[in-house]
């Protein structure tokens, strides 16, 4: 190619190498990422709104509940803890587990502490833990992320 087409586009970058720009959409998908999961974490609390009983509130407190806050907090931990295994379905199986393991331990924690200081219901419950969500997937950095 000559003329004032030559040299640019995907040809002219993958000689020059990825250029000044080719971590901002990692780092854009990376941002909106954590919205979503920190969106996400907020499902239960909205799903108060629906009618006790309805199986859309009970399956959206149990679906997210099972896997937030755990997941952000396991996405933050080092790569040698989050993902051992070279198998992809082996580490995609070991962060659902370690994400439910971590999200039922914060439920639990936080039910004790609500439960103690008499300040028990469903609802406070489900706010702290979408704070407790959010916080982790909106808080910069992580051991594993860089």
């Amino acid at each position: 190619m000559t003329g004032r087409g030559a040299g640019h586009g995907a040809g002219h970058r993958g000689a020059r190498g990825p250029g000044p720009w080719a971590g901002v959409a990692v780092r854009r998908a990376d941002v909106t990422g954590r919205l979503a999961l920190a969106a996400a974490a907020w499902l239960p609390v909205l799903a108060l709104l629906l009618p006790a009983g309805a199986p859309l509130r009970i399956a959206v407190i149990i679906g997210v509940g099972l896997v937030l806050p755990g997941f952000p907090i396991v996405r933050r931990l080092p790569p040698e803890h989050r993902a051992a295994d070279r198998a992809p379905a082996a580490r995609r199986l070991r962060l659902g587990v370690l994400s439910v393991a971590v999200s039922l331990g914060c439920a639990t924690v936080v039910a004790e502490s609500l439960f103690l200081t008499h300040h028990l219901t469903p609802g406070l419950a489900l706010v702290v833990l979408a704070g407790l969500g959010t916080v982790a997937a909106l808080a910069p950095g992580g051991a594993g992320r860089g």
